[in-house]
């Protein structure tokens, strides 16, 4: 039956008053999904567990290569001080030996001069070597 101001039409029209058609879902794919979603889960835990003894090694190793690094550095500062220290004492002691002599009269002043100039140089490459680790320098690329 069709009442006034209505039209047949030969579809049917939904409950909600849409002209939409209901779609409707079939309950095995649902379930479907489900079994699929927790398959996936199931492997993705069992990757994790797998990763986990991996993950830790890793950070095992990097945990050894940090403490490494700061014994070699601890040790290079210990090396470094003390040979810095010796070779600061000797050049003192030439260059007291030097002044002497000069004093003297037994070696020019433009000799004693030249080696406190060589020294000096001498002591600004030691410095720099001191300041940057060959370990931490960059090699140049020719």
């Amino acid at each position: 039956m069709v009442k006034e101001g209505e039209e047949e039409s030969g579809s049917d029209k939904s409950s909600n008053g849409g002209s939409l058609p209901e779609k409707s879902i079939p309950d095995a794919s649902i379930h479907n999904g489900k079994q699929t979603q927790q398959a996936d889960l199931n492997q993705l835990s069992a990757l994790a567990t797998a990763f986990l003894p991996l993950a830790q090694q890793y950070v095992d190793l990097q945990k050894s290569k940090l403490e490494n690094a700061v014994k070699r550095d601890e040790k290079a500062g210990i090396h470094n001080r003390k040979l810095t220290m010796s070779l600061l004492i000797f050049l003192g002691l030439v260059i007291i030996a030097m002044a002497v002599l000069t004093y003297f009269g037994k070696v020019s002043g433009d000799a004693l001069l030249f080696l406190v100039g060589i020294i000096v140089g001498y002591l600004m490459n030691m410095i720099q070597g001191l300041l940057y680790s060959p370990w931490e320098t960059d090699t140049e690329e020719q």
